[in-house]
């Protein structure tokens, strides 16, 4: 029996697509990456402003005393994120 996969992209250059950049598994790392108390945190395919926001306040709810938060580093996507 042969199967195959297929994955399909779509690029949306001219779009702001309205869903978090934080797929359930970046949850999940990101808990784990803040337990072992990483520095940086790099996040991708940041979109708009409320991607970081989001970011941020996952950090904040792991690490509420804010006891040395990692830094974030963002790959921007679109120009509409520096609005």
């Amino acid at each position: 029996h042969t199967s195959s996969t297929t994955q399909l992209t779509v690029n949306t250059p001219d779009s702001i697509l309205q869903i978090s950049c934080l797929t359930p598994k970046d949850r999940v790392d990101l808990e784990y990456m803040l337990g072992i108390g990483v520095d940086w945190i790099a996040l991708s395919f940041v979109q708009r402003p409320e991607d970081i926001v989001e970011i941020k306040r996952l950090i904040m709810e792991y690490n509420p005393q804010n006891m040395c938060p990692p830094h974030v580093m963002a790959k921007i996507e679109k120009p509409s994120v520096s609005d």
